[in-house]
């Protein structure tokens, strides 16, 4: 449980907001709006619970279907249920792609693995079933030493990959 209680902070530290605006610096208007929007819903919710930051990176892989992740959630009281809000950006594989901005709210569970279970540190399972027929679910695998661990399924069954940090 280390790395979730490091990794459990209130999403209105300004340090967080910063991370999260300098990270869409690069991406369109809309996922600037996008993001915006989500850390304001961070800090109206961080009043009544814990909130956990996910930061996903693509892959510079031109072979795989890959995204981008911003998004915060909330655990439960159990401190095994978490619901949360991201933006989304998945790229088809191959060269000079399209990209898909998608926003997902939805619910679902949190793990956490003792160090030396999964990998040498402590990984963090996230999984979320979106509310909406988009996305079928996101499992992010925080802590893994895959660069592919976490992944995006759509509603038409298409899978993203990317590699996750749960702050």
């Amino acid at each position: 449980m280390k790395i979730l209680h490091e990794a459990v902070m209130p999403c209105c530290d300004a340090y967080i907001l910063a991370v999260l605006i300098l990270y869409t610096k690069h991406r369109g208007k809309k996922m600037k709006i996008i993001t915006f929007t989500l850390c304001l819903f961070s800090i109206m919710s961080a009043h009544s619970s814990e909130n956990i930051n996910i930061i996903c990176d693509r892959p510079d892989i031109t072979t795989v279907n890959q995204f981008d992740l911003v998004g915060t959630v909330q655990v439960g009281e159990d401190e095994n249920s978490v619901s949360g809000s991201f933006s989304i950006t998945t790229r088809r594989q191959g060269r000079d792609i399209q990209e898909v901005e998608t926003t997902v709210q939805g619910v679902g569970s949190i793990k956490t693995f003792e160090p030396g279970t999964m990998a040498k540190d402590e990984v963090v399972h996230i999984q979320i079933v979106d509310k909406g027929a988009d996305v079928e679910y996101i499992s992010i695998v925080g802590g893994h030493p895959d660069s592919l661990s976490s992944q995006v399924r759509m509603g038409n069954g298409v899978t993203y990959r990317s590699k996750c940090e749960v702050k």
